[in-house]
């Protein structure tokens, strides 16, 4: 997808490939209507790739028995522990997609890190990162049937269900009023003082903020920290591997 991304949204149309490969040696020399052409078709087949892969997934859940194994009461413990790790992927965006960038955990080591922005070109970032809120919140709530917030409060924690669905609710309308793409809130980070508003607006995420991306960054923790104390207490199941070493 990262790709496809840069195939269409990148308007820099020269190639950076090493002169030593033979297939881009008469790129630039070829006119603009070409090279959007041929960046076109070729963004095309990868779109086409990627699709026919996500209907080979679907068939092969709905008619080839893997729905049917997966559901199957015998390894119900092992299921729910799959499902749960898919709940977790929140956490990846936290990190990866803002956490990261804004420069607010150590993986960055630097003032900030726009390098490692989701969809730099296009600058979907955070409308990717509304998506992975909603579908979270999708899979919380069992979508229109029985959900992990059914599960909860029949455990006797009613408010804890009612905490993931407003702090979920709360990343997706930070992130509409967003008015800058994520992009250019990093490049707004460009001093000590707009770095310590930026960490501060994480940790108080009710407060105003002049870099909204930090907010939505402080909001998304409060998921992820009940996620690994309530969540898994409640639900009796472990924190995945990946996130049990971090220590955000």
């Amino acid at each position: 997808m990262g790709a496809i991304e840069y195939l269409i949204f990148n308007e820099d149309l020269q190639h950076s490939c090493a002169p030593q490969v033979p297939t881009t040696q008469g790129w630039n020399a070829l006119t603009e209507a070409e090279r959007r052409g041929a960046r076109c078709g070729l963004a095309l087949d990868i779109a086409d790739d990627v699709a026919g892969a996500a209907q080979t997934v679907l068939e092969r859940w709905e008619n080839d028995g893997y729905r049917a194994t997966f559901i199957a009461a015998g390894d119900a413990g092992n299921t729910l522990q799959m499902v749960t790790d898919a709940l977790f992927f929140i956490e990846d965006g936290k990190d990866k997609k803002l956490s990261v960038p804004l420069g607010l955990i150590a993986a960055c080591s630097q003032q900030t890190c726009p390098e490692s922005i989701e969809s730099p070109f296009s600058e979907t970032s955070l409308s990717h990162l509304r998506k992975n809120t909603e579908t979270f919140l999708t899979l919380f709530n069992g979508g229109a049937g029985a959900g992990f917030d059914d599960l909860i409060i029949d455990r006797g924690f009613p408010d804890v269900a009612t905490r993931f669905q407003v702090n979920a609710a709360a990343v997706i309308a930070a992130i509409d009023a967003n008015a800058q793409s994520l992009s250019a809130q990093v490049a707004a980070i460009d001093s000590q003082a707009a770095e310590a508003a930026c960490a501060n607006a994480a940790a108080n995420p009710d407060s105003t903020a002049e870099v909204d991306a930090c907010v939505v960054a402080g909001l998304l923790k409060r998921i992820t920290d009940d996620l690994k104390i309530d969540f898994v207490t409640i639900v009796e199941v472990a924190i995945p591997g990946r996130v049990q070493s971090d220590n955000d």
